[in-house]
């Protein structure tokens, strides 16, 4: 079976064509990025700008293409903070669907941080017991525990890459202590109750 997985984040929008084998068995036939900066107009003006959702658009079209090409059975498409957090996010996922034929899912922080563990831990030993992640995006970072299959907790925090960049601009000294505040704050009450569940 194959199958194609379109992620739509903050910074890029990737896409990746796969041939399963069975479980946890895959082939990569195709993988394509595309740096969209999606989160840039959302951050700074609260939603995706037209000439921004035109070139993705224009993205989503072609890796539609790309998939039909590979012969590909689904598609699944997934959308995370720069969409989710956007005033306009019911426009993009409308156009979405009517241009490009893609169902565009918006994941919540908590189904971001579950789907971010699943994939790690796919990568990792079966005898690895209890796990820790950290996943910082664009828009966005996930902390997530869990213990084999089951998640104990997730925390999705607006601590992104792009997110803080455009809120703390200034590489002023002033600037550069708010931002390193700002992150101790949203980070410390995550990380005390981390370390309280061992």
């Amino acid at each position: 079976m194959k199958i194609a997985a379109i992620d739509i984040g903050a910074n890029s929008v990737h896409l990746v064509v796969s041939r399963l084998h069975g479980p946890g068995s895959r082939e990569i036939l195709d993988r394509e990025r595309e740096m969209l900066r999606l989160g840039e107009s959302t951050f700074t003006k609260g939603g995706i700008s037209p000439d921004v959702l035109d070139r993705a658009m224009a993205v989503l079209k072609r890796y539609r293409a790309v998939s039909e090409a590979h012969g590909v059975e689904v598609v699944l498409a997934v959308a995370t903070s720069a969409v989710r957090d956007a005033r306009n996010r019911a426009e993009f996922v409308l156009r979405a669907d009517k241009e490009a034929r893609l169902a565009v899912r918006v994941l919540s922080g908590e189904e971001e941080g579950r789907l971010i563990y699943a994939g790690v831990r796919d990568g990792l030993s079966p005898a690895l017991k209890k796990i820790a992640v950290l996943d910082i995006g664009g828009g966005s970072a996930e902390i997530v525990v869990g213990e084999g299959p089951k998640v104990s907790r997730v925390k999705s925090l607006k601590l992104g890459v792009l997110r803080l960049a455009t809120q703390f601009q200034s590489r002023r000294p002033k600037t550069i202590e708010a931002l390193e505040r700002h992150i101790r704050e949203e980070i410390g009450p995550v990380a005390r109750d981390v370390a309280k569940a061992g």
